[in-house]
C-alpha cells in the first residue's frame, strides 16, 4: 500500500511538471511524424524512386521500362537527362538510368547495349538496381541472340525467305517463354538465427526501423526516473521516507512502479499515433508486442533504481545516461539489423536490453512465440534481481 502511495504521489508530481509536457506529449508527436512518414505502408509500397531518361525511345527501351515497372521495389519517374541529373543532385531519387541511342540496334545486331547510370555519393540502392535493369537487358539479349543464331542457320541451309519475318518469329517465341513467369524463381524464406519463415508478411530485419528507433526513445524517457531519484536523494527526500516506511522496499517498488506506468503511457502514445496516423504495426499480434514492451520497460525501470543507488548527485547524469543509451542501442541493433553483424557483436547484442527486445520482437515477427517468450522471461528475470540488488544497495546507502 504504501508503494502505491509512493507511486500515485510521484506519477502526480511528474505529470504537473510543465517540462514533461513536451518531453511526453509534444516530442513524441514529432518522433511519431518522423518514424511514420518513413515506415508508413503507404512510403514503401510507393518503391524507391529512380528516374528514367529514354534516348533511344525505340521498341526495346519501351519494352525494358514496362519490365521496371512491374518490380515492386521501384517507382519509375520518365524524364530528360537534365531533369533527372537535378533530381539526383537533389537526392530526390536513388539514380538516373539512360538508355543511349542505339540500344534496340546493337541488342539486335548481338553487340552490348549502353544504360548509363548517374548517382549521388549518399545512394546506397542504386548498384542493386542496377542489376535488376541489367536482367531486364539480357533478357532482350538472350531473345535477339536466339533470333540471329536460328535465322543464320536457316540461312546457311538456304531456308529462309524473310529473314527479318523469321528474326522476328523466333524472337516473340523465345520471349513467350518468359510467360506466364519467369524461367526461374526464387523462393524466398527469411531467415533468424537458424529459424526460418516463408510466409510474406514476416519481414526479419524490417522491424529494427519502426520498433528499434522507440526501444531507443523509451529509455531515454526513462531519464526523468534517474533524475527525480537523485534529486530527491540530494534533498534528503529518501531518508524522511525511509523513516516513515521502515524499509526501502516501498521506496524501490514505488519509484518503480510509478517508471513502469509512465513509461506505459509513453509507449501506447507512440505505437498508438503511429498506427492511428500512418497505419504501421508489428507484423505479431498486439499482445505479444505488450508483452516485450513490458518486461523491456520493468528491465530499465530496475536497472535505473539500481544505477542511482551508486549515484550521489545528479550534475551531469543525464548526458551520461543519455549517451550510453545511444552506445547500448548501437550495440543492441536498434539502428540496423542484428543478423547483418558478424556473430561475435549477436552475442554482444544479446547482452544490452535493446538486443533482448529486439531479439525478442524479430522472434515474435517470424511466429517463433516459445523463443520470444524466453527471452521475455530473460527480461523479466533480470528485472527481479537488479530490484532485489537494489534493495540491498538501498539498504546500505540510506542507513
Amino acid at each position: 500500500m504504501k508503494s502505491f502511495s509512493i507511486a500515485v504521489v510521484k506519477i502526480k508530481k511528474i505529470l504537473f511538471s510543465s517540462s514533461i509536457l513536451i518531453t511526453m506529449f509534444v516530442i513524441p508527436l514529432f518522433f511519431i511524424y518522423a518514424v511514420g512518414s518513413i515506415y508508413a505502408p503507404a512510403t514503401i509500397q510507393r518503391g524507391i524512386p529512380i528516374a528514367i531518361v529514354d534516348e533511344d525511345n525505340s521498341e526495346y527501351s519501351r519494352f525494358l521500362i514496362s519490365l521496371l515497372r512491374e518490380e515492386e521495389v521501384l517507382s519509375l519517374q520518365i524524364m530528360e537527362e537534365q531533369e533527372a541529373i537535378q533530381l539526383v543532385r537533389d537526392n530526390k531519387v536513388e539514380g538516373a538510368y539512360i538508355i543511349k541511342k542505339d540500344f534496340q540496334d546493337l541488342i539486335k545486331s548481338d553487340n552490348t547495349p549502353r544504360v548509363e547510370v548517374i548517382k549521388s555519393t549518399v545512394a546506397h540502392g542504386a548498384e542493386a538496381i542496377i542489376e535488376i535493369i541489367a536482367s531486364g537487358v539480357v533478357r532482350l539479349q538472350s531473345n535477339a541472340r536466339a533470333a540471329n543464331i536460328v535465322v543464320q542457320e536457316y540461312h546457311q541451309r538456304g531456308l529462309v525467305e524473310d529473314r527479318d519475318i523469321l528474326w522476328q518469329e523466333v524472337f516473340e517465341k523465345s520471349e513467350s517463354y518468359w510467360y506466364p513467369q519467369q524461367l526461374m524463381q526464387l523462393d524466398y524464406a527469411s531467415v533468424h538465427y537458424g529459424t526460418d519463415s516463408r510466409e510474406e508478411r514476416n519481414i526479419v530485419g524490417f522491424s529494427e526501423g519502426p520498433i528499434g528507433l522507440i526501444l531507443t526513445f523509451l529509455p531515454l524517457f526513462l531519464g526523468f526516473g534517474l533524475t527525480s531519484i537523485l534529486k530527491e536523494k540530494q534533498e534528503g527526500v529518501l531518508k524522511r521516507l525511509l523513516v516513515i516506511c521502515g524499509s526501502p522496499k516501498s521506496i524501490i517498488l514505488g519509484n518503480f512502479f510509478a517508471m513502469v506506468i509512465l513509461t506505459g503511457i509513453q509507449t501506447i502514445i507512440l505505437f498508438g499515433g503511429k498506427h492511428l496516423f500512418f497505419n504501421t504495426s508489428t507484423p505479431m499480434p498486439m499482445g505479444y508486442s505488450s508483452i516485450i514492451l513490458i518486461t523491456y520497460i520493468a528491465l530499465f525501470s530496475a536497472i535505473i533504481l539500481y544505477v542511482s543507488s551508486f549515484i550521489k548527485r545528479e550534475e551531469g547524469i543525464q548526458g551520461m545516461y543519455s549517451t550510453a543509451i545511444i552506445i547500448t542501442s548501437m550495440i543492441g541493433g536498434c539502428f540496423w539489423a542484428l543478423d547483418l553483424l558478424p556473430k561475435p557483436l549477436r552475442a554482444l547484442a544479446l547482452l544490452t536490453p535493446q538486443g533482448l527486445a529486439i531479439t525478442a520482437f524479430n522472434a515474435g515477427n517470424i511466429g517463433d512465440f516459445l523463443s520470444m517468450g524466453i527471452y521475455a522471461m530473460v527480461m523479466m528475470i533480470i528485472a527481479i534481481l537488479i530490484l532485489l540488488l537494489t534493495y540491498k544497495r538501498f539498504n546500505y546507502s540510506l542507513n
